[in-house]
């Protein structure tokens, strides 16, 4: 599992244990959006290849000291996120996938 999923499936989770205590359904379905993917390679080498939301690779990537720096930023942010959420539940928001969004505004549009 990686942090891009777990940071908003357990956010989600959570969300729908208050809402069941609070007395709603408790069903609101999960969507998430990616964003890239990174793989570390050690210290000093890593990729990340940037997707759209569906999780489907584009042919923009970065490699070598870019990534790595770009890996230490994502990491070094989820624990000030987790915090955050904490403290402000709903605070912490993510992408959802084109999918869901096209799927909305269909539902809205009647």
């Amino acid at each position: 599992m990686s942090c891009q999923y777990a940071l908003p499936s357990g956010a989600h989770a959570a969300d729908l244990l208050r809402d069941e205590i609070l007395g709603g359904s408790g069903d609101a379905p999960f969507d998430l959006g990616f964003v890239a993917r990174c793989l570390s390679l050690g210290s000093r080498a890593a990729v990340l290849q940037f997707t759209d939301r569906d999780d489907v690779a584009s042919d923009r990537a970065l490699t070598g000291r870019t990534a790595v720096m770009m890996k230490r930023v994502q990491l070094g942010a989820m624990l000030p996120a987790i915090a955050s959420e904490r403290r402000m539940p709903g605070l912490v928001r993510w992408s959802h996938s084109d999918r869901a969004t096209a799927d909305a505004a269909a539902a809205m549009a009647g």
